[in-house]
């Protein structure tokens, strides 16, 4: 069994719309080198000064699910209904960042690894 070994070079948050809510966000993550060794990505929402470790993410349950089809580059865009690691809905006038857990097979693999955070941006209208 192996470490995972992500292949963000960069992860990418911008604010696409003006919903006011999580649909605003816009997502972009490179996949990791061997996507044979993950059974999902979990996107996490945090506030921009927020310290969020891995620890965290194993046990935190709000995130964006993505699972793993292939592709060398992900987008997604959030929804609505989105929420930040804390429990609360995404909203305008909020700076955000984001991070991403790579979750091992636990077979291929046994260890997660979390992601650095990307860019902080704001939600505005």
């Amino acid at each position: 069994m192996s470490e995972i070994i992500i292949g963000w070079k960069e992860i990418g948050l911008a604010d696409i719309s003006d919903n006011r809510d999580g649909s605003d966000l816009g997502i972009q993550f490179f996949a990791a080198q061997d996507e044979s060794t993950i059974s999902e990505y979990r996107i996490f929402t945090l506030l921009a000064g927020q310290t969020f470790l891995l620890s965290h993410a194993e046990l935190n349950e709000n995130y964006t699910l993505i699972i793993p089809s292939g592709n060398s580059q992900y987008s997604v865009t959030g929804d609505e209904n989105n929420l930040d690691v804390n429990g609360d809905l995404i909203t305008e006038n909020t700076t955000y960042k984001v991070v991403i857990l790579s979750v091992a097979d636990g077979v291929n693999a046994i260890l997660n690894a979390l992601s650095n955070a990307s860019n902080a941006i704001t939600l505005t209208s």
